[in-house]
Parts: C-alpha cells; structure tokens; sequence
C-alpha cells in the first residue's frame, strides 16, 4: 500500500494506492502454481481370471467406441481462474 497526504479544506486527506498479484508463482514461469486433475480414476479393470483362477486385468480407456485409447497420462493440467496468475489495483480515498 502507497499513501499520499493531501491537504483539502485545511484537512488532511489520504489516498491509498494499492496492487495485488495471485499466483505469483504463474507469473514467473506458466509451468508453476498450475493445479492438475486424475485423467481417469480407475486406471485399470478387472478382466475376469484365467482358468487357474489367476485375476486378470486391464488398462482402462478413455474415451468410447472407435475413439477408445488407453489412458497414456495420469494427469491433466486444470483450467480454472485459480490456475493462472491474477492481479488487482485498489485505489481508496479516505476524507477526515
């Protein structure tokens, strides 16, 4: 916060300049302070046993039908207001 004094009306007046950054980290290098999400929960499903009773499974997919594919990431960046770097600037006028 920067104050400057002015006199008015044989007063003294005050006015507050101020400035705010979130996610300071963003702002110095974009791969910092970015949240991530589980691509898929589950990554891998049960595909029955074997005929010795051995359980069997699978890596799961993303996607359906013909556009199906194996997970091949665990997570992926969010894309959210937090996730990125903010600022703000205040300016506040205080009479006596």
């Amino acid at each position: 916060i920067q104050e400057f004094f002015i006199t008015a009306a044989g007063k003294r007046n005050v006015l507050q300049l101020r400035a705010d950054i979130f996610n300071v980290g963003n702002l110095i290098n974009s791969d910092w302070g970015v949240s991530n999400r589980v691509v898929q929960a589950s990554p891998l499903v049960s595909a029955g046993t074997t005929a010795g009773g051995v359980p069997q499974y699978r890596i799961n997919s993303v996607g359906a039908g013909a556009a199906a594919r194996p997970i091949s990431t665990t997570f992926i960046p969010n894309n959210n207001i937090g996730d990125v770097w903010t600022g703000q600037v205040g300016v506040r006028y205080i009479f006596n």
